[in-house]
């Protein structure tokens, strides 16, 4: 019988400036964090793909949500991630040690599609919101 295989389970963001600043934290998302199975504050070995080298990357609690936090400054800069990058997480698993293994796959600003020649925003009616049932438009 085949192996059955498993989600691919991705977090993608558009960095900003704000991501890549030294102490910064990075939050995945409660999707991301479920879909993993990741709901403690644990270790994660991180990898830029095409590198050999990994990265300690903690997943601490910051409030009510888990972000990743010491090491991914260190990850983010010797990987070369900048401003306006693609950084796409995905999840591979965890090591013979349970620590949890996550690919980071960087797609540089200018490999990204182009905003400025999208299509404009058209409004086709615009609304007024009084009482239910009660809008006018125009």
């Amino acid at each position: 019988m085949a192996p059955v295989a498993q989600p691919k389970l991705k977090f993608a963001k558009i960095l900003v400036r704000a991501d890549l600043l030294p102490g910064a934290w990075l939050n995945p998302g409660q999707n991301f964090l479920e879909s993993c199975g990741l709901d403690t504050t644990q270790d994660c070995s991180f990898r830029l793909k095409g590198r050999r080298r990994s990265f300690a990357v903690g997943l601490e609690r910051r409030g009510n949500t888990l972000q990743f936090s010491h090491g991914w400054n260190v990850f983010a800069r010797e990987s070369c991630l900048k401003k306006g990058d693609k950084c796409s997480l995905r999840f591979l698993g965890r090591d013979s040690q349970g620590v949890v293994k996550i690919l980071v796959k960087r797609t540089p600003k200018h490999m990204l599609p182009s905003t400025e020649n999208a299509a404009p925003v058209v409004v086709l009616r615009e609304g007024a919101w009084k009482e239910a049932g009660k809008e006018a438009t125009s």
